[in-house]
């Protein structure tokens, strides 16, 4: 410990933090370094709880979510009457399970974004038997959000331009607000 507290010396209170953190609700946490660290690498922290360190620099301007450089915009050029993406879902450097050599990976794209609204339909059906998949697509689409945790609209990675509906489609997906839309 008192070599990390050399390196970083606010490392003792991570744990605590990640505690706070798990408290008061939240899923997981961003731990940034100390400012006179500057845009050193940030060291590893080890927790029983979903973090992520990263740069004084880096973490200073973090801003969550974002729409992902390599996110499909819209409208479908094929079928311009297509209004898509239908929402915008956690797809960026996804921790997943992977079967080339190692047993877990991170990794992008849609393809690590499906397994989240997957995962929220089912919980949305298992609350809502009796709903159609168009009413589960609307308690999903009509419970998204468009602000960042900044407060501000999200934007798209490409450009840094707030984001619109051929970025984002409804907007950013909302788990807990989808299990009870008060509409749909």
């Amino acid at each position: 410990m008192l070599c990390d507290q050399l390196i970083n010396p606010d490392a003792s209170s991570a744990p605590k933090k990640a505690k706070e953190v798990a408290t008061a609700g939240g899923a997981g946490m961003i731990v940034a370094n100390e400012e006179l660290l500057g845009a050193q690498q940030p060291f590893p922290y080890i927790l029983q709880f979903p973090a992520i360190t990263v740069s004084f620099k880096d973490g200073s301007i973090v801003a969550a979510p974002i729409v992902a450089a390599f996110s499909s915009r819209g409208p479908s050029e094929a079928y311009p009457s297509v209004l898509k993406p239908d929402m915008l879902a956690p797809g960026v450097n996804i921790l997943a399970a992977y079967a080339r050599g190692v047993d877990e990976y991170l990794n992008s794209g849609t393809s690590m974004a499906c397994p989240h609204v997957s995962g929220i339909a089912a919980l949305i059906k298992a609350i809502h038997p009796m709903w159609s998949p168009a009413a589960i697509k609307s308690a999903l689409m009509t419970t998204s959000y468009i602000v960042d945790n900044r407060k501000r609209v999200i934007r798209d990675s490409v450009s840094m331009e707030v984001a619109d509906s051929f970025d984002m489609g409804s907007g950013h997906v909302d788990p807990r607000s989808t299990m009870d839309p008060r509409l749909v």
